[in-house]
């Protein structure tokens, strides 16, 4: 179990040796590792701003605050400062390799990156979809509906959409 002398670069550490079990490419780790520290980055500042406190990156650091309503803010925050598009994604993807990295550790049941569309070209229309978007997930939740259904329901509408905006 993790002590509390665990912290950023321990989780980093771990995090690379996971990659490197992969097999993945020297400039793709450079990328992961890069990306992760920028999303921990904006992560500190957004509770900060938020007055939320934290001391310690642990699992239970993970647990609480590697949600998909987090990741939504961090995308929607990449977003709305002009970060070219493939940057975004390649951030993204980067999220869901660390979701998978924390399901391998047993911190979470499930990946909340797996569910985070990339941003398409036209990622700045369906961005603005996405408030609407979380409403009606939480609408969902509340009528019962299993996670399968509400990702399905999610994934339907994000196609319409995206097909919708290339045909105006």
């Amino acid at each position: 179990m993790i002590n509390n002398q665990y912290n950023l670069s321990n989780l980093e550490a771990d995090f690379l040796l996971f990659l490197k079990s992969a097999n993945i490419a020297e400039i793709t780790l450079k990328n992961y590792l890069s990306d992760i520290n920028h999303f921990f980055g904006w992560l500190e500042f957004y509770l900060k701003s938020k007055n939320l406190q934290f001391t310690i990156y642990n699992s239970q650091f993970v647990t609480k605050w590697f949600t998909q309503e987090i990741i939504r803010e961090y995308k929607n925050f990449l977003a709305a400062n002009n970060i070219p598009r493939k940057t975004v994604n390649r951030r993204l993807s980067t999220l869901r390799k660390f979701g998978s990295f924390c399901v391998s550790q047993q911190w979470l049941k499930e990946n909340p990156a797996k569910q985070i569309a990339n941003v398409t070209e036209h990622g700045t229309a369906n961005m603005e979809h996405e408030g609407v978007l979380r409403e009606f997930e939480t609408s969902l939740k509340n009528e019962g509906q299993t996670p399968v259904t509400i990702k399905n329901y999610l994934s339907d509408i994000r196609q319409f959409l995206n097909w919708a905006g290339q045909t105006t």
